[in-house]
Formats: structure tokens, sequence, C-alpha cells
């Protein structure tokens, strides 16, 4: 295996490394000048307490028009964090909690949300600041989020099952934070995390990766037991950024209780 490179992490003092990078990090474009640049953070303000939000925040250049596209997914983000918090959803809330009755007894949920969306362009800037390059939308890729999904059904509430591959990619991941083999972000005093490691395969390069705020997985924990509590994670392909850590084949055997948290 190749020599990997430093391993790269932004910790809350060098924040400042990505700004001001010389493209927006959702179109790739650069800007024709100072007007067209807005002030992004990712994730947004709102998902984060009063004393969290100004200690390092992730801070990205993007165009005013490209920005726009995605304020009312910002506003669905921080009224789901709230509920973290322990804020109740308002009467003008774009989230929406169903109780389903069913045979087995009755499940909440939220409906309203495309959670999916909302992470992967946090994985786009995260991939921006870690690396300052630009990550394309259109990237081959796969992300699950962190809380349990499904729909009703005729006779009760099928739970989405967990693919085995996603097991594979948590606990890949969690060895390689284990081993420090990852490159690292922390942000808004450590709240966010988002952690990553490369593999090259067959002429292509995959970037695992893994992230948390708040320890926003917590929310899916004792939801319903055919549905157990797990982090985010996923994987895009990408050719390998020059300072990106290629991952490791060594494995360390240590017990294992939380398989689907990357973060253990």
């Amino acid at each position: 295996m190749e020599p990997s490179a430093p391993i790269v992490r932004r910790t809350q003092k060098d924040m400042r490394a990505f700004r001001h990078l010389a493209f927006c990090y959702y179109c790739g474009r650069p800007f024709a000048n100072r007007r067209e640049r807005t002030d992004d953070h990712v994730p947004p303000r709102a998902v984060f307490k009063v004393e969290d939000r100004e200690n390092a925040p992730i801070v990205l250049d993007a165009h005013s028009t490209c920005n726009g596209e995605r304020s009312v997914d910002d506003e669905i983000a921080g009224e789901l964090l709230k509920l973290l918090h322990g804020v109740p959803l308002g009467p003008r809330s774009h989230l929406r909690s169903t109780t389903f009755e069913h045979d087995g007894g009755a499940t909440s949920g939220l409906h309203g949300i495309d959670l999916r969306r909302i992470i992967a362009r946090w994985v786009r800037a995260s991939h921006s600041a870690l690396y300052l390059e630009f990550l394309p939308a259109t990237v081959k890729s796969e992300l699950w989020e962190p809380l349990p999904a499904g729909r009703p059904t005729p006779t009760g509430f099928e739970c989405e099952p967990i693919p085995h591959r996603q097991v594979e990619h948590a606990m890949h991941l969690q060895q390689h934070i284990r081993l420090g083999r990852v490159d690292e972000l922390y942000a808004s005093n450590a709240r966010y995390r988002y952690a990553c490691t490369w593999q090259d395969a067959d002429s292509r390069s995959i970037c695992l990766f893994a992230l948390t705020v708040y320890g926003f997985e917590i929310m899916g924990e004792g939801a319903r037991p055919d549905a157990p509590s797990r982090g985010c994670c996923g994987w895009y392909e990408h050719p390998r950024p020059k300072r990106a850590t290629l991952g490791t084949t060594l494995i360390v055997p240590s017990p294992n209780f939380r398989p689907l948290h990357p973060f253990g």
C-alpha cells in the first residue's frame, strides 16, 4: 500500500483555512464579484444552541442564488435538532408528527423531511472545508441517515431494513477512527464532527465518511425493537485529494457493542 499523506484535521484553531475559497461550494463556479458571495453556515446556525453558534462554525462562500435554494432545508434541520434540545415543534413548523396505530401498538414519527438531501449537503461542505476543493452533487454515493425510516402498511408499520453494507461501513470507519487513520473536522464547539478515510481499489477512490451533530443518532434509540439505533455514515466516489488520508488494512481486535455507530 502506498504511503498516506499527512492526516488532515480542521479544529477550533484553524477553521479559517477554508475562508475564502475561490468557488461556490454548491455549484463549483467562481464568483464574478463580491456581491455574488454570501456566507453559508454548514450545518445551519439554527441547529446549534446559542452558546455553540459562534465558536468556530463552518462558514463557506456560496452564490446568493445557490444559497437561497436550500433555505427551507435549513429551517427543517433547525426544527429537527430543536427536538433533540427539548424544544417542541411550533404551529408553523415544516415537520409533522404522526402516530400510526397498528396491531402491535402505535408508532410515532415525523414526515415532511428529506434528511438524506440535507445531510448530503453537509458532506459536500465538509469535503470542501477539509480539502479546499469542490465536490459535485453528481458523484456516485450512498448515505444512511441516523434515524429509522419506514412507511405505514395496512397491518402496521414497516421499518426499512438495515443493509449489510451499512454495517460494514460503520464498523470499518469505527476501526479507522480508533486507529487515528481519518481526516476530521470539528466545528461549533465540536458539536459537529465529521470523519472520513479513503480507499483505492480498481483505479477508483472511495471516501467513507461519518458525521454527527450533538450525537443526533440518539433520537432513534428505543424507537422500535426492529429498528436499532444507528449512526450517520456513507460513501462517495471521487478522485482522492492529495492531502487525504488513505485507509489501512490493519484490523485491531476490540469489543464492539455498537457496530452501527462509527464514533463508538
